[in-house]
Parts: structure tokens; C-alpha cells; sequence
């Protein structure tokens, strides 16, 4: 049973075998709000960060750099996201 809204514009397709991803959000870099977004979203992931650090002993090194990882990414998609003039909402 495909839970894909057959009427969506859009669609994410994993490359690894074609198949659909039904449990993505998109936010592309034009829109006016993707900045402040995708900075939240990366200050999330350093504050999570902050209280393992603090509360939890057995959090792996390797977990931790896995989430620095992608705050950087995001942080990174944010600061893009800054410089790009003519903003506009989604279609």
C-alpha cells in the first residue's frame, strides 16, 4: 500500500534503488523562511549536544561527531540560504 498522495508535485526518490520516501520534508534555500529553519534546526542539534555532554556518559564519540556532522551541513545550507537574493514562497 504507497502512502504518496498521487496528486503531489513533488517527489523524493532514493537513488540507492528508486523507490519513493514518503517521510521528507523539503525546504528549499529561496524560500524567505529556510534560513531561520535550518539555523534552528542545527542550534537544536548543539544544544541536544550541550546536554549529553553534561547528563549522559555513555553518548559514543562517533554518535557525537554523527551529530555535529549534520549540524554543520544544515548550518552550512542556512548561510546559502542567506545569500540568495529574490526570496519567494514555494509553489
Amino acid at each position: 500500500m504507497e502512502l504518496i498522495d498521487p496528486e503531489a508535485k513533488y517527489r523524493v526518490v532514493k537513488l540507492e534503488d528508486e523507490s519513493v520516501v514518503d517521510d521528507v520534508v523539503v525546504i528549499r534555500l529561496k524560500d524567505p523562511f529556510a534560513a531561520t529553519a535550518l539555523f534552528t534546526y542545527c542550534n537544536t542539534i548543539m544544544s541536544f549536544l550541550e546536554l549529553l555532554e553534561t547528563h549522559v556518559e555513555s553518548f559514543s564519540e562517533g554518535d557525537h561527531q554523527s551529530l555535529l556532522d549534520i549540524a554543520d551541513y544544515f548550518h552550512s545550507k542556512a548561510l546559502e540560504s542567506e545569500k540568495i537574493k529574490n526570496k519567494r514562497l514555494p509553489d
